[in-house]
């Protein structure tokens, strides 16, 4: 099922940068109204800051969201399914879970 607020990982890109268009459906990297989606195992290169409105893994092993930079990066978006991040470099991660949906309580 295919949704105009989603757009998904191929990894056809020429490199792992999530900000490649070339690795993302129709070369439409998320912004923050849209949902990226991950079929398939990656490892992704956080160059720059990323804002989407959901990050879900639907049924990869693994997806690793990695931080290289000596520059600061700010990581905005809720997170679904098992996604790893890592920070390598030497400026600051930020991350904004605030976005996360809060559980509603079992009436």
């Amino acid at each position: 099922k295919w949704n105009l607020g989603t757009t998904y990982w191929t990894g056809e890109g020429e490199t792992a940068d999530w900000d490649d268009a070339g690795n993302w459906l129709a070369g439409v990297v998320p912004n923050r109204t849209q949902t990226a989606v991950f079929y398939t195992d990656a490892a992704i290169a956080l160059t720059g800051d990323v804002t989407a409105r959901r990050i879900v893994n639907e049924g990869a092993s693994a997806i690793t969201l990695s931080f290289e930079n000596a520059a600061d990066v700010t990581l905005d978006a809720a997170i679904g399914g098992a996604i790893s991040v890592e920070k390598r470099g030497a400026g600051t991660l930020n991350v904004n879970l605030s976005k996360v949906p809060a559980r509603s309580s079992p009436s």
